[in-house]
């Protein structure tokens, strides 16, 4: 009886392992869909506003900066510390920009772009000139 009792055991104990090792499968596969759908997700908002100064009331000029990786934006805001910094995602339109952001800031807020290497799009440099910005 007793060898029958050790033997139930281990398969019982080894039964455990395989329902656990499933479990665990199912709760990784239950998070990779739940991560894949987090970064598919595409914001409506095309605008990643960095640095300290966005969180103070004053009124300082705005850089909208195209084309800077993730990992630049604090460094390049925290040496651009005059302005409001405001990094565009480089799957967002300049018309997207234009419509969600510039369109709603105030009518004598000041404004600068500035694009990393060739990334600035084509529509900013035909805006800064319709405007006479430049």
């Amino acid at each position: 009886m007793n060898y029958f009792f050790t033997k139930f055991k281990i398969l019982f104990s080894n039964l455990r392992k395989i329902v656990n090792w499933w479990v665990f499968i199912q709760q990784v596969q239950r998070f990779k869909n739940f991560s894949s759908q987090i970064l598919k997700r595409k914001s409506d908002f095309p605008i990643d506003f960095v640095g300290y100064n966005w969180k103070k009331n004053e009124v300082i000029p705005i850089a909208i900066l195209f084309g800077f990786n993730p990992w630049k934006r604090q460094v390049v805001s925290a040496y651009l510390n005059q302005y409001k910094t405001a990094f565009v995602f480089g799957n967002a339109s300049f018309f997207k920009v234009k419509t969600n952001f510039i369109d709603k800031l105030s009518v004598g807020q000041e404004i600068i772009f500035i694009g990393w290497g060739s990334k600035l799009p084509i529509l900013v440099s035909t805006y800064v000139i319709y405007l006479k910005i430049f």
